[in-house]
């Protein structure tokens, strides 16, 4: 009881700081194996934590995902209180990326945008056919719905730089180091190279 703490207090804290999901469970003698153990047994000590068999996948330590199999879509859920965040649908939410608080999701009408994995706000509206998540530099590429054109967008949305290419994004587009290895048709045919 004291290692769990107040209403669950220290759990909270150490899967916040770790990203880990906690489990607590506890030893009993072979003459108690026969004995059920309920959850909510422990309510008073876990308060709301006990969450984890109600969700899909966790994208932050602030935020999980859960499959609503009636709309059949996917919802954002608080850890805190398992209350939903919004009224959103999604057809599919991403995992935070180590290196970003953006996180990829894609709408009910397929397309791409990203949220806050802090909070769950929209940051950038779904407006692309196909999307990458942020590196590390803070830069994603996109495909818009006018071409088939690769683009590179910041963590506002606005464009990394005022050149498209036709690399197709399932090659892969992402920078590491400052750098993103590319591809573009042109007379000769298909050459590649890397951009700064």
């Amino acid at each position: 009881s004291l290692a769990i703490g107040k209403n669950g207090h220290n759990i909270k804290l150490a899967s916040m700081l770790t990203d880990y999901t906690i489990d607590v469970f506890r030893d009993i003698d072979e003459d108690e194996a026969d004995e059920d153990i309920y959850l909510d047994e422990f309510d008073d000590e876990i308060n709301e934590l006990i969450h984890p068999w109600e969700f899909d996948h966790s994208i932050s330590p602030a935020l999980y995902v859960k499959y609503n199999s009636r709309d059949d879509c996917f919802q954002l859920y608080k850890w805190s209180k398992g209350k939903r965040v919004s009224r959103a649908r999604y057809q599919f939410i991403y995992s935070k990326p180590d290196d970003c608080e953006l996180t990829l999701f894609k709408d009910m009408d397929s397309r791409y945008g990203y949220l806050n994995a802090m909070t769950g706000e929209t940051v950038i509206p779904a407006r692309y056919r196909r999307a990458s998540e942020f590196s590390k530099e803070g830069i994603a590429a996109v495909v818009g719905f006018q071409d088939d054109s690769v683009r590179f967008i910041t963590t506002t949305g606005e464009l990394a730089m005022n050149r498209a290419f036709d690399h197709d994004i399932d090659e892969g587009a992402t920078f590491c180091n400052g750098f993103c290895a590319i591809s573009t048709m042109t007379e000769q045919g298909r050459r590649y190279g890397v951009i700064d």
